[in-house]
């Protein structure tokens, strides 16, 4: 069917003439169209199937993953109070099979929100009892592809157990993620002070002080911006002496 143009529309004839056409050619071809329309039906009722069984999923895994957190949070309250218990510094001890099993829900659904948030669990019980290699598992563990705050949590934990472990290399692509994520971007000011720190413990000075200098100016109020501040003061002595 050719296109109309403003003058066509003007004359009558013409453009009822082309809209018989139209008619015609629908009518011809009712089949291919009532296809097409079938086949966005299809897919449109696909994509609401797949959204309610993600939602389903998520449901069943949420519920069991919150058992697991209050137990774990009752014990670690138990530990810390010292009331009715005292820690022995044995994680499987003190925590029984909860970190084991919150860790179960990691390898079982790493993209979801459960898994996200049990791999948090996991992360810092393991780190408190110096089982370093297993927090690194946890968190390297959970998919952080999406860009929501879970995924930026897991991901800021994960550099700061790289660069406590002297991979600043790592821990900086590890937090470049986060500032990829316009989504979150309430914690940039911090991210950029730690991915500043470490590359002022690579020596690579110019690129800390940029970051320090970024980090003041945009978080001027903010305890971040007054740490920025500091620390850029101190890398300017340095490099004046």
């Amino acid at each position: 069917m050719t296109t109309l143009n403003k003058k066509d529309v003007k004359s009558p004839d013409k453009f009822l003439r082309e809209l018989r056409m139209g008619f015609q050619w629908t009518t011809q071809h009712s089949k291919m169209v009532a296809g097409v329309v079938l086949l966005c039906l299809i897919v449109a009722g696909g994509v609401a199937t797949k959204s309610y069984l993600d939602q389903k999923k998520e449901a069943q895994l949420q519920a069991q993953y919150f058992p697991l957190e209050k137990a774990f949070l009752d014990k670690k309250a138990a530990l810390t109070e010292g009331k009715t218990e005292k820690a022995t510094g044995d994680l499987e001890k003190d925590y029984g099979s909860t970190p084991a099993d919150l860790m179960k829900i990691v390898e079982q659904a790493p993209g979801s929100k459960a898994g996200k948030m049990a791999a948090l669990q996991v992360a810092e019980v393991s780190i408190q009892y110096k089982k370093l290699d297993q927090a690194n598992k946890a968190l390297s563990l959970a998919d952080t592809k999406s860009n929501d705050l879970l995924s930026a949590m897991v991901l800021a934990q994960l550099g700061t157990l790289q660069a406590d472990d002297n991979k600043c290399k790592e821990a900086v692509a590890t937090w470049e993620k986060i500032i990829n994520n316009s989504s979150v971007k309430f914690l940039h000011g911090e991210i950029r002070l730690k991915q500043a720190l470490c590359y002022e413990n690579l020596n690579e000075t110019t690129k800390a002080e940029q970051l320090y200098s970024q980090v003041k100016e945009e978080e001027k109020e903010s305890p971040v911006g007054q740490s920025a501040n500091k620390y850029l003061k101190l890398l300017q002595a340095k490099k004046v002496n």
